[in-house]
């Protein structure tokens, strides 16, 4: 998660203990509060950590599912992943 210039990396440190089926669609949420974010998968928690925060007031834009050129860390070009509404 991060605003640009500022970011922070969740890891819960253990994995997600819910396995997506192959060619099948799952539904991910993350919830992001003061202290804690949390992924859901299919509607099941899948792993949560602490979270330090992040300042959002001079964030004009919030991108999900983004490649290059906004990230490109790691040889990270694209996401492989589709999204629906």
């Amino acid at each position: 998660v991060g605003n640009g210039s500022n970011a922070t990396w969740v890891n819960p440190g253990t994995p997600a203990t819910i396995d997506p089926t192959e060619d099948e669609w799952v539904h991910i949420g993350i919830t992001i509060s003061e202290n804690k974010a949390a992924l859901y998968m299919n509607g099941e928690l899948a792993g949560e950590s602490d979270f330090p925060g992040i300042d959002w007031s001079n964030v004009g834009d919030l991108v999900i599912m983004s490649g290059d050129p906004n990230f490109s860390g790691w040889s990270h070009k694209t996401e492989k992943g589709q999204m629906d509404e």
